[in-house]
């Protein structure tokens, strides 16, 4: 049996992040040439879903070409991978490299050497072209990445994996997003107590993953290293906003306790935040209150049946 082409060599891997910011600064297309026809004629395959002959075309583009060969392997490779032939971009990837790449091609690379390598069984060789920070990615590319860096850190570091889940869960569907959020606490309760408690001081403050280690500390009764960041937390996305940027969720959970020392503190705050919420005359959300308790097992129930009913806002617990 023929060995496949091996393309993640250690001197390029070593290199590649360094090598990307610059590329990507650099910003601008391939080259300024005129398009070969096997170029247009594949880019119009491709938006024609015709994803093999697309593919075949920006390889004919790359013969024809020595200074934008790596840019029509690259498109070669991105129309086999939605054709869903890994082994096949695998392989013309293998002759191919970031040299004269520019603008976002140098991530798109790294993108789908990861993929592959992901695909291939082999996480470790993946984290090396995912190294760059999340902030630095662009948002047409960031869910990729963020699912691509949570898949190749899982198995080596949990808190790295969860961080590229608590970012990417804002951008999931809905129907997306209970298995995520199950992936996340999975990733975390495999951190002791010293390492959570240590990872979760290191997060700055507005980190979505904050939220999700602060649960875990209370249900494991140990200290939080600072308050949470906000009273209230995202659990779905919001509706699109009206034309003035009003943009109320669908529906709003308050998680007050009923009975104890702080009933009657919560209930003052439900009030008046019936209050508040009637007396807009725009669109407004609906309201369900659910008792929190007194205990952080008993709040974290009631988070997750407000989640589990579809709240688009969390407010509390008090």
């Amino acid at each position: 049996m023929t060995p496949r082409p091996a393309f993640s060599h250690t001197l390029l891997r070593l290199a590649a992040p360094a090598l990307l910011l610059l590329l990507v600064a650099c910003g601008g297309t391939p080259t300024r040439q005129t398009q070969p026809e096997a170029a247009s004629s594949a880019e119009a395959a491709y938006r024609d879903g015709d994803f093999a002959t697309a593919a075949q075309g920006f390889l004919n583009a790359a013969s024809l070409r020595r200074g934008q060969r790596n840019y029509y392997r690259l498109r070669a490779a991105e129309a086999w991978r939605e054709n869903g032939d890994l082994n096949r971009a695998r392989e013309v990837l293998s002759a191919g490299g970031h040299k004269g790449l520019t603008g976002d091609q140098p991530l798109r690379l790294n993108l789908l050497l990861a993929e592959i390598d992901l695909a291939d069984g082999n996480p470790r060789a993946a984290q090396d072209w995912l190294r760059l920070p999340p902030d630095s990615v662009g948002d047409a590319y960031l869910s990729r990445y963020l699912d691509l860096r949570a898949r190749a850190f899982a198995d080596t570091d949990p808190v790295i994996a969860a961080g590229a889940r608590a970012r990417l869960d804002a951008r999931l569907r809905t129907d997306e997003r209970a298995a995520n959020l199950a992936e996340i606490e999975s990733l975390l309760d495999r951190l002791d107590d010293a390492r959570l408690q240590s990872a979760a001081a290191a997060l700055a403050g507005g980190d979505p993953l904050y939220p999700f280690m602060g649960r875990l500390l209370m249900r494991r009764g140990l200290p939080l290293p600072r308050a949470f960041d906000r009273g209230i937390e995202f659990a779905r996305d919001l509706p699109p906003a009206d034309a003035d940027g009003w943009r109320p969720p669908f529906q709003v959970a308050l998680l007050l306790p009923q009975s104890g020392n702080f009933a009657a503190a919560a209930a003052a705050v439900r009030d008046g935040f019936f209050a508040a919420n009637f007396s807009e005359t725009r669109r407004h959300p609906e309201i369900r209150v659910y008792d929190s308790g007194s205990s952080p097992e008993s709040s974290r129930a009631a988070y997750d049946q407000a989640v589990a009913d579809g709240a688009g806002l969390v407010v509390g617990p008090l």
